[in-house]
């Protein structure tokens, strides 16, 4: 009978999940900074992302707040999260003796290492730069969440690595996406 049936109890609801529940009722100016951003570390090998994950986790990083890793030059790899994250992301990078580059500018074309492109001037470098760059940025935007298209597309073109009309064709293609 349904009555010797028990009572199913909820689980109780996470820390985490209550946080995030409750950021609906915060108004932009009480939720701080906004906008995404890579903070570059170092890398001894080649690396895959799954294993960049992994070791991440285990240094301590919640996983879930990290949008893309990335590998712009040799030695170095990006790790794309929300901008008021990376406090807290490169405080536990340098807690444990991670290196983490400040001033890293994946356009520089010193980090252009492919020797195809040697015997390119220095402008044509910079274009080549900027070239891998935007395809980069384009290839992020395609698989990230539909509802974070928009915003990290934005934080893309205040840095100029794309324009105008890519963020509206991203924000496009993530809106027939959730369809």
């Amino acid at each position: 009978t349904a009555a010797s049936v028990p009572k199913r109890t909820a689980a109780p609801t996470s820390h985490k999940k209550r946080v995030s529940a409750a950021r609906a009722f915060q108004s932009l100016e009480f939720k701080g900074e906004q906008g995404f951003a890579y903070v570059y570390l170092g890398r001894s090998r080649k690396i895959t992302r799954s294993e960049v994950r992994s070791r991440l986790r285990r240094s301590g990083v919640d996983t879930g707040r990290i949008l893309d890793v990335s590998f712009p030059a040799s030695g170095v790899l990006g790790v794309l999260m929300h901008v008021q994250y990376v406090k807290e992301f490169t405080a536990t990078m340098k807690k444990v003796s991670a290196q983490v580059f400040d001033t890293f500018d994946p356009l520089d074309p010193k980090n252009l290492a492919d020797p195809k492109y040697a015997s390119l001037s220095e402008d044509g470098r910079a274009q080549q730069m900027h070239s891998l760059v935007y395809d980069r940025a384009l290839d992020t935007l395609s698989f990230l969440r539909p509802l974070l298209v928009g915003p990290v597309a934005r934080s893309f073109l205040q840095l100029g690595w794309i324009d105008e009309d890519d963020v509206t064709g991203a924000i496009s293609a993530a809106r027939s996406r959730l369809a």
